[in-house]
């Protein structure tokens, strides 16, 4: 699920598979490419190694695969409410109207996921309080033999604090280009508002000839796929919607999501409540 730690997740698991030799990391996969892919996906499942891919739609024929052994599913979710918030940063949107379709999408890959025999699901507000804790039970869905060092590691690498500064090194050393990258994003999508789609692809190859340093499509971290604004002002904090939602938000996501906040466990907090029963009067103040 995005916004729910899905990225830290990836890494926790190329690491485990990096310190035990048994696999190799292939980076993101975006869900256009997924189709395509699938015999590459059957062919890396008879491998006795690993390939570890971070994607955030449900790979075609996964409970298929499954079954056979050929694939593991690592999954990570959050409450709903909080990952409205943190799109809506990250976006750069006005409402949170504006991202429903992108909660609609998650939310109903979380049910589907259900149906794949044999994931590994983690609860976002619960694993990222205890990463060790976490690597551990990685490692043991992937039947790794671990040592306590290599937890220990893991979890000092993936802190916080150092995710934060490898982020801010990353966005240091690539600040030009991420610079183009936002300008061009721009001009594109004034481009395409005005139905000027012809000269897109002219407009990227004559940016990238200019300077070959330049790489319209790279704007992660090669190895960790972490962005110059991945992680918030907020830190991933929980419950932030409390504060940042106004009530008729609340009441719009609550109505529009209710099934899964109810499936997931998020839906039994009094502040949640008393949306549903007062049909959208909310109030402020509650702590989490």
């Amino acid at each position: 699920m995005e916004r729910s730690g899905s990225t830290l997740q990836y890494n926790l698991v190329r690491g485990l598979l990096d310190r035990t030799g048994l696999g190799e990391a292939k980076g993101k996969i975006n869900p256009t490419q997924l189709p395509r892919m699938q015999d590459q996906f059957v062919q890396w499942g008879e491998v006795k190694k690993y390939y570890v891919i971070k994607t955030h739609r449900i790979i075609p024929d996964s409970a298929k695969m499954a079954n056979a052994g050929l694939i593991k599913i690592c999954y990570t979710y959050r409450d709903i409410r909080d990952v409205a918030c943190s799109l809506t940063q990250l976006k750069e949107k006005r409402n949170v109207s504006s991202v429903f379709g992108k909660l609609d999408q998650t939310t109903n890959d979380y049910f589907e996921m259900k149906k794949i025999p044999g994931i590994f699901s983690q609860r976002y507000e619960n694993w990222v309080m205890n990463i060790p804790e976490a690597v551990r039970n990685l490692a043991n869905y992937l039947d790794l033999n671990i040592t306590e060092d290599i937890v220990i590691d893991l979890a000092e690498e993936w802190s916080l604090e150092k995710t934060k500064e490898r982020i801010e090194k990353f966005g240091k050393e690539n600040s030009f280009q991420l610079y183009v990258i936002r300008k061009y994003n721009f001009l594109i999508q004034k481009l395409r508002a005005k139905k000027i789609n012809k000269i897109v692809k002219s407009v990227k190859a004559i940016i990238e000839s200019v300077n070959p340093k330049i790489k319209l499509t790279r704007k992660t971290e090669v190895d960790s796929l972490l962005y110059a604004n991945h992680i918030s002002d907020k830190n991933g904090a929980f419950s932030r919607w409390k504060t940042e939602l106004q009530p008729h938000e609340v009441s719009a996501i609550v109505e529009r999501y209710k099934s899964y906040l109810v499936d997931a466990d998020y839906l039994v907090d009094a502040d949640c409540l008393d949306v549903i029963q007062s049909q959208g009067l909310y109030s402020y103040g509650k702590s989490s």
